[in-house]
């Protein structure tokens, strides 16, 4: 009988969020971007990109993902697609980035 009435009780509080405009949900977009790779330091954890989308141009420094720690110094002159961890570009933070390997491999 206890979990009936907790139950109930979850269910009158969600519908009320509902009805008054709550919404329940987070979502975190990343940004997407484009750019020339002009170093790649592993030590610091850092590559160095000059990016060219429009959202977010010019030379910037960015933290590698951990699970990206196996990139190469040969990246270097090559443009990739890749995401950062923000859905705006922020002068004042380093982004960490997501590299998207394209199909054909980079360029």
């Amino acid at each position: 009988m206890k979990i009936k009435i907790i139950f109930l009780n979850v269910i009158s509080v969600v519908a009320l969020f509902a009805l008054i405009g709550i919404d329940l949900s987070y979502a975190l977009d990343n940004l997407i971007l484009n750019g020339v790779v002009k170093s790649v330091n592993h030590k610091k954890q850092e590559i160095t990109i000059d990016v060219k989308s429009g959202s977010c141009p010019g030379m910037r420094t960015f933290h590698i993902d951990s699970a990206q720690q196996g990139l190469k110094k040969d990246m270097i002159g090559k443009r990739i697609i890749f995401s950062i961890d923000s859905s705006v570009c922020n002068d004042q933070k380093e982004h960490t980035i997501k590299i998207i390997p394209p199909k054909g491999g980079l360029r």
